[in-house]
């Protein structure tokens, strides 16, 4: 983090982010990982930074030599050629070589295989406090295992049949591994069908993947269809909808290069619902128009840009998603067939969406970590990439806020039922925060056998360990558990003040929220 120190005289707007000793001075910490901009003028001492979670200081030093020294300290810390330069890999960490006879090298801690990747990761999730996902408990947790008509598959343990997939999944117990690698052949990127989230109301199940090689002469898999009939069969008391994330525009285009979209009768579905959820480049086009209204407010201009910018449409999808795929396992009782293209980026979002408004556990912040580490980490949501870890290109192609756009959506749910959940937004905002700043290694890479590689489990710290040592701090006093499904009001939007204008001073002006609202 670079870290500054003001004297307490001075008035910072966000006083939570004074130092909570009682020294005449105080501390405002920026992670250098949410970095996105350095202005360093010629020939001026000054320095501008801008993050990514709408902060902006300006640093002025006596010297220009000073300036520049600190300008490229400050651009070694933030950009990195391999993951594995990151700070998280430095941090409080003792180099080996110091202690020659000791057993704390990287090495030393797991056992290998031929292709490198430490043997048994999946087992390693299951004991080691690094992860919040720890599969077996997670499973026995939703009623899957043991038995109950599911079985473990190991078909992914060297990462072989999907390397973005975690090595471990369960699949219905009549269903072949020789059929579950030709239901994966039929898949884009591999990424088959797998169930991860069961209605604990209804016993129905959400089975996510990618989306299907159908092509415009409409290809099919008898595997793929039998294993997901298999699904339902065993969880889909009123049998199965198909919920594409995408556009019917999308999948078009999709299908022209030979992908596309499930044929519902060959399924068994009995609907499809396009949710007309917008794709990365997209988010991150509206994002930046919602920094560039963040930044006219912040110099006293209108408001007006936080509300009219594409955002909260954005955010209102992902709500009326999350909200149909609850409907249908709570009220219809039916199995939902979930994805998008990849099945990375808007599929978690919709999975997490409905696991909360269905499931209390996610409202708390043990069950919050462990849906966000299953959902998106260990099911291969590209972190790396969406978050320009150690890239000069915050806003390259291939970035995306994906994970701040779905606690977005989590917020507006939060404020419609206050006393539902456990945590309250400090905890959103520390998460999002960890998106970006690569002090931790939990959301590193872009998939587990990437992970595993890295071997992050041994050689970074856990941000869901912090978070169980810190977890007082995210507690809302007023909680009160519903075991009920949540309804959520999916126009009654409102702009996150608390994040955008988090860190401005007109966040504190109580009429100028009101406007905002307004």
């Amino acid at each position: 983090r670079l870290l500054f120190l003001r004297e307490r005289k001075s008035t910072y707007p966000d006083e939570s982010l004074r130092s909570s000793d009682s020294s005449d001075s105080s501390r405002l910490a920026i992670p250098v990982g949410t970095i996105h901009e350095i202005e360093a003028p010629t020939r001026a001492t000054n320095m501008r930074l801008s993050t990514t979670l709408f902060q902006s200081v300006e640093l002025v030093f006596l010297r220009l030599s000073d300036r520049d020294i600190a300008h490229a300290a400050l651009r070694v810390g933030m950009f990195a050629d391999r993951t594995e330069d990151l700070f998280a890999f430095r941090r409080g960490t003792v180099p080996p070589q110091l202690f020659p006879g000791s057993q704390t090298g990287r090495d030393s801690l797991t056992t290998r295989g031929s292709s490198g990747i430490p043997i048994s990761f999946d087992s390693v999730r299951d004991m080691s406090p690094f992860f919040a996902y720890r599969p077996s408990r997670d499973w026995d947790r939703q009623g899957l295992l043991p038995a109950n008509g599911w079985r473990v598959c190991a078909l992914n343990m060297n990462f072989a049949l999907c390397p973005t997939y975690p090595q471990l999944f369960v699949v219905p117990q009549n269903i072949s591994d020789a059929e579950l690698a030709e239901s994966a052949k039929f898949r884009s990127k591999a990424r088959l069908p797998v169930v991860t989230l069961r209605c604990p109301q209804s016993g129905a199940v959400v089975i996510r993947c990618a989306q299907p090689k159908v092509g415009v002469v409409g290809k099919s898999s008898d595997a793929d269809e039998r294993y997901v009939k298999q699904c339902v069969a065993v969880g889909g008391p009123r049998g199965v909808v198909v919920v594409d994330c995408r556009t019917r525009r999308d999948v078009s285009k999709q299908t022209l290069l030979g992908h596309g979209t499930e044929t519902g009768d060959r399924y068994g579905a009995e609907t499809l619902h396009y949710m007309n959820m917008c794709n990365t480049h997209t988010v991150r086009a509206a994002f930046r128009e919602q920094v560039t209204a963040v930044e006219n407010a912040a110099k006293g201009q209108s408001v007006e840009g936080l509300v009219s910018s594409p955002w909260l449409s954005l955010v209102q999808r992902l709500l009326a998603a999350g909200s149909l795929v609850a409907r249908e396992l709570a009220t219809e009782k039916r199995a939902v067939l979930l994805h998008c293209a990849a099945g990375w980026d808007r599929t978690p979002q919709v999975v997490s969406m409905a696991a909360v408004l269905v499931d209390p556990y996610y409202r708390t912040v043990k069950g919050l970590c462990e849906l966000i580490d299953r959902e998106f980490v260990a099911f291969g949501h590209k972190f790396a990439e969406r978050y320009a870890h150690g890239s000069p290109e915050k806003w390259g192609r291939h970035s995306s806020p994906i994970v701040l756009q779905m606690f977005d959506a989590l917020w507006q749910v939060m404020i419609q039922h206050p006393t539902a959940f456990e945590y309250h937004e400090e905890f959103l905002f520390f998460l999002i925060e960890h998106a970006y700043s690569c002090l931790y290694g939990s959301m590193l890479y872009n998939c587990d056998s990437e992970r595993a590689l890295g071997d992050v489990a041994h050689a970074t710290e856990s941000l869901w360990d912090a978070i169980a040592e810190e977890r007082e701090r995210f507690l809302q006093p007023h909680f009160i558990p519903v075991d009920h499904t949540l309804e959520v009001d999916t126009i009654a939007t409102q702009v996150w003040t608390g994040l955008f204008l988090r860190h401005h001073q007109m966040a504190q002006e109580a009429h100028v929220l009101e406007r905002v609202k307004e």
